[in-house]
């Protein structure tokens, strides 16, 4: 594939880490939308772990790069091709014009290689370098700090089973600047100071703060801020959300505070979670996690707060809501409410605990809608985490609601028979908040009811299955 000299400037090869690949181009267009960048897709996206795109200037790939946490490394592409020959022969053809100003005498440079899917060796990577000694790169090489860094990178495709001995696509361009991936170690949960029962992926909690948009000075909410779910059905991890979707928005500039039920785990006074730990520490809360990230200036509070009845008065806008709602797996679906009537007397309110009720899921998603296009500013968004029953999930049943319009649905499959969507949706105009009839207009479909039931029946099977094998197994032997 050749490209004229007029574009050369204006292309870019954006190499993608190999996770969360559903997610992928979710991300990219929402902070490609935050930035307002315009992106040209030379090759349109793929599996691959790669991009080759258009952009107006350098500085947008930049902007983009600010954020990203599932891009690693943006280069400015110099050339591409199936076989080496195809690439040599148009880099010979790439006008000097172009790229005089990086090939100068007194530029220092270094040429890296770079595989995906086939380790080579070292010597084969010399190889690979001395084959571009074509290129007129004037300057001295500096292997530590030069002033330019390009790479060669190969494709040996997605199969570890089945590696080419020959690359599919070679590619060979300027380093640019790399993304956001260092948050991920930064925010790990394993050196976090607070801590409960289920975790929030680092890299999922950055993603959702991507795709909410969240940028400095924004007003952002988590409505379930204790509760959530591991990030994974089929490996229960020890470690609860304990605000890490707030750490997230705050490390992008967001302004961030959240309710919950649990006022034990909001105040640090649960049951330890980490191993052989007797007792938690006295600063050990959400807001240490914001103090140990220098981020406490961006937290404002947690609340004590019933989802179901939202404390926040109808003038309360957020920029932004992200959510983990509780699935009942792992964590209770409940709130305040009783099926019996009484009356409690006037010396016993002021220490009274209400009592509790379950709290289906369908009708989270509908209250946390619900609440979503009454509290949200126009153009703001909520994005949340929707199980599903993979039998049962089709497009046409996202719940949804007359204020919020559907931006993207991102899945994370869990096990054989369950996933889980990022489902991320936008304000809509002025126009439809004050029409009452939209302001409880949530429209939840009958499936997301049955998750929690469905998931402990499947559950339930697969567990008499595997004794069932295993009583044949002894009975055999």
């Amino acid at each position: 594939m050749s490209f004229s000299d007029a574009s050369v400037n204006k292309r870019y090869l954006l190499w993608c880490v190999n996770e969360h690949v559903n997610f992928r181009l979710s991300e990219i267009v929402s902070i490609a939308s935050l930035f307002q960048i315009d992106i040209s897709w030379i090759e349109q996206p793929s599996e691959k772990p790669f991009l080759v795109v258009q952009f107006r200037e350098e500085q947008d790939v930049k902007k983009l790069m600010s954020r990203t946490v599932l891009i690693r490394s943006a280069f400015k592409l110099w050339g591409q091709g199936a076989t080496y020959q195809e690439l040599h022969t148009e880099l010979k053809q790439v006008s000097l014009e172009n790229i005089e100003p990086f090939c100068h005498p007194d530029k220092s440079f270094k040429v890296e290689v770079e595989t995906f899917g086939k380790k080579i060796s070292r010597t084969d990577k010399v190889n690979r370098i001395e084959g571009l000694d074509f290129l007129p790169l004037h300057g001295p090489i500096k292997l530590k700090d030069p002033d330019n860094i390009f790479c060669l990178i190969e494709y040996y495709g997605l199969d570890p089973n089945s590696v080419p001995d020959n690359p599919y696509q070679v590619f060979f361009g300027q380093w640019i600047c790399d993304g956001q991936r260092h948050l991920i170690t930064q925010t790990a949960l394993k050196d976090r100071k607070f801590i409960g029962n289920t975790s929030m992926d680092p890299t999922l909690s950055l993603i959702m703060a991507n795709m909410a948009k969240i940028y400095h000075g924004d007003l952002v909410l988590d409505p379930f801020v204790g509760s959530g779910f591991p990030s994974s059905l089929m490996y229960f991890q020890l470690f609860k959300k304990s605000g890490s979707l707030l750490v997230a928005a705050a490390t992008f500039g967001g302004y961030v505070c959240g309710t919950d039920l649990d006022f034990l785990m909001l105040h640090g006074k649960a049951k330890p979670t980490r191993c052989k730990q007797k007792m938690r520490e006295p600063d050990e809360n959400i807001r240490s996690n914001l103090r140990q990230y220098g981020l406490e200036s961006h937290y404002i509070d947690v609340i004590v707060a019933d989802a179901a009845l939202p404390v926040w008065s109808d003038q309360c806008m957020f920029d932004a809501i992200i959510a983990d709602p509780p699935y009942g797996i792992r964590e209770a679906t409940e709130r305040i409410g009783t099926a019996k009537t009484y009356t409690i007397p006037d010396h016993l309110v002021s220490g009274h605990i209400p009592s509790k009720v379950s709290y289906n899921l369908q009708d989270i998603i509908r209250d946390l809608l619900n609440f979503s296009g009454d509290h949200l500013c126009v153009g703001g968004r909520l994005v949340y985490w929707l199980p599903v029953f993979k039998n049962d999930f089709q497009a046409d049943l996202v719940p949804a609601h007359p204020s919020l319009k559907l931006i993207s649905l991102s899945e994370q499959s869990l096990n054989l028979h369950s996933s889980r969507y990022l489902v991320t949706m936008e304000r809509l105009p002025q126009i439809f908040k004050d029409c009452k009839e939209n302001r409880n207009g949530a429209r939840v479909p009958e499936t997301t009811r049955v998750f929690r039931d469905k998931y402990f029946q499947r559950a339930l099977q697969r567990r008499l299955q595997t004794c069932s094998g295993q009583t044949h197994i002894d009975q055999s032997n």
